[in-house]
């Protein structure tokens, strides 16, 4: 079906759902003449589908279906957090093509805590290059546990979301990434996603995603640090004070003082610069892993919520330049053979993943 979506034989409209720990990003995505639209959007805080804090997949559709009814909704697209997906990026060398789904199945269906019997495990094809006189095929293979993909389909199905995919972060960033090539610039790049609990980064060389790699880091590694140090302080003031003056911890004292009032200044600042340090030295150190593979990373492009500021921490340490992928209401951006649209709808940077799936289609 994605096939004749992309060579302009059928329209069609789509769901594109970003599942997050903090909220849900819902993309409707219309398809049609080498062209994608994105003709409404919607952001369910996660409040709306946590049940014990637990992710409620079936609170989750019912207020898609509620938010959603009046729009033209077709197949669904899921992507879901992180630690729900194990993900690793695999190379077969000098087989035919046709061979190659055979060698995966036999060789790369168990990884990580995925194995075939409790997991579904798909892989997709990123692309083929020639090296050192190799013919060099790259594919991811993600994994997602049964009954949690189980759970998924049903809990749509009953508001009558069909449920046709459901990739991973990782897979995002992958299929986003396209909307930011160029035959001459930047071929040697990382994609940084920031989550909730976890960082996901993804390596290209010469413009073919080559290696991925998840950091136990994220958002909540510094609520945590710094409520663990100040516990006088509530999350709620902790959180604000991340959104709100991130690591610019050096404006004027009357533009952050509404920000520490129970929590204590220099306790933010030193938890801020330990954790933003700790984050920004295990991206360096996937700069240095592409270099030892004879590659030079020569930007950065960064997707989801990172702490406001943390760019720059990250520009210093690595010596890269640093680039959010985000996106706005009106904004139009080329692809390699199609055009992406936005028809008036309200962005912010956490919608990048939801876009980057909402493109699959057309690659």
């Amino acid at each position: 079906m994605d096939a004749l979506i992309k060579n302009n034989i059928i329209k069609k409209n789509k769901l594109a759902v970003d599942i997050g720990t903090y909220a849900a990003r819902v993309l409707e995505i219309h398809y049609a003449a080498k062209k994608v639209t994105v003709t409404a959007s919607k952001e369910i805080n996660s409040k709306d589908y946590t049940d014990g804090g637990e992710i409620s997949f079936s609170l989750l559709a019912a207020k898609i279906d509620a938010e959603m009814s009046g729009q033209g909704r077709g197949d669904v697209m899921v992507s879901v957090p992180g630690d729900l997906c194990e993900n690793k990026i695999i190379t077969v060398k000098n087989k035919k093509e046709s061979e190659i789904p055979k060698i995966i199945k036999k060789d790369y269906m168990t990884f990580g805590r995925a194995n075939p019997v409790t997991h579904v495990v798909d892989y997709a094809f990123l692309g083929k290059r020639e090296e050192e006189g190799d013919t060099v095929f790259y594919y991811l293979v993600s994994a997602i546990q049964k009954s949690v993909a189980g759970e998924i389909v049903s809990a749509f199905e009953k508001h009558k979301l069909k449920v046709k995919t459901i990739v991973s972060s990782i897979y995002n960033q992958i299929c986003l990434s396209e909307l930011y090539f160029d035959e001459y610039e930047h071929l040697n790049r990382l994609f940084v996603d920031f989550g909730a609990n976890s960082t996901r980064i993804t390596a290209f060389s010469e413009g073919m995603p080559v290696y991925t790699r998840s950091i136990e880091t994220g958002f909540n590694s510094y609520v945590t640090g710094i409520f663990d140090t100040d516990e006088e302080a509530g999350k709620p003031e902790i959180v604000r004070a991340l959104v709100n003056v991130g690591e610019h911890t050096d404006l004027a004292p009357d533009i952050i003082g509404g920000y520490f009032n129970t929590l204590d200044f220099n306790v933010y600042k030193k938890c801020i610069e330990e954790t933003g340090d700790y984050l920004a030295t295990d991206i360096s150190r996937v700069i240095d892993l592409c270099a030892t593979n004879d590659f030079s990373v020569s930007k950065i492009y960064c997707t989801g919520y990172a702490v406001k500021g943390l760019e720059k921490r990250i520009a210093d340490k690595c010596g890269v330049d640093v680039e959010a992928a985000v996106f706005n209401s009106a904004d139009e951006k080329d692809g390699k053979d199609y055009t992406l649209e936005f028809d008036d709808v309200y962005m912010n940077e956490g919608f990048s993943n939801a876009v980057g799936l909402g493109i699959y289609p057309m690659l």
